[in-house]
């Protein structure tokens, strides 16, 4: 822990990509960035089938999906609120 804190007032960023050479000074945040090299997308909207690489799109999306759902516009079969998953997909 005293590291990264270490590192955020230092400035220092220990963590490059391997593809582009950005560097972090979290090794989490290297993680997310890998995502835009990968184009892994984790969570996946169960109604829709729709895929997301951050978490924070899909949240937004699955507020939106879920309402229409509801509302009977769009999307798959199952109850209100069935079939979303906050989880990501492996």
């Amino acid at each position: 822990m005293r590291d990264r804190h270490v590192n955020m007032h230092l400035n220092l960023r220990p963590f490059d990509c391997p593809v582009c050479g950005k560097k972090f000074k979290m090794k989490h945040h290297l993680t997310e960035h890998m995502k835009t090299h990968t184009g892994v997308k984790p969570y996946e909207c169960e109604v829709c089938a729709k895929k997301f690489m951050w978490r924070d799109s899909f949240m937004r999306h699955r507020g939106h999906c879920e309402r229409r759902h509801r509302a009977g516009v769009g999307g798959g079969g199952g109850g209100a609120g069935q079939g979303i998953s906050e989880a990501p997909t492996v």
